[in-house]
């Protein structure tokens, strides 16, 4: 393991540790375990694997021994993978805060 690549996964085990604190101090954490949780997690890894699958094999972008860690799942890094898993907990986090945000009162509405 080159120190890039060392750099690379210390910074997305960061990114997970960071989602997790926010998501757990937002109260997001305790969701973590619903169905809804799974199948939102689920459905955007699925989707953002495939897009990467799909790339891949269409040879657009392709992920160099270089510049990533050499263990690889279904043909891509683990480092990849830990990206997915913060996205996930960061939409879902977004989504729990839109849910619970109050609207803006408007004193100037017409």
């Amino acid at each position: 393991m080159t120190e890039q690549n060392f750099s690379y996964a210390v910074f997305e085990v960061a990114g997970v540790v960071a989602s997790w604190l926010v998501a757990y101090s937002l109260g997001a954490a305790c969701t973590w375990l619903t169905r809804r949780f799974v199948g939102v997690v689920t459905c955007l890894y699925v989707l953002w694997l495939s897009w990467d699958m799909l790339a891949i094999q269409l040879d657009v972008f392709r992920f160099p021994a270089e510049g990533s860690l050499p263990i690889r799942v279904l043909g891509i890094p683990l480092e990849e993978h830990l990206f997915f898993v913060v996205h996930a907990v960061t939409i879902w986090t977004l989504i729990l805060i839109a849910e619970s945000a109050k609207p803006i009162e408007d004193d100037h509405a017409l």
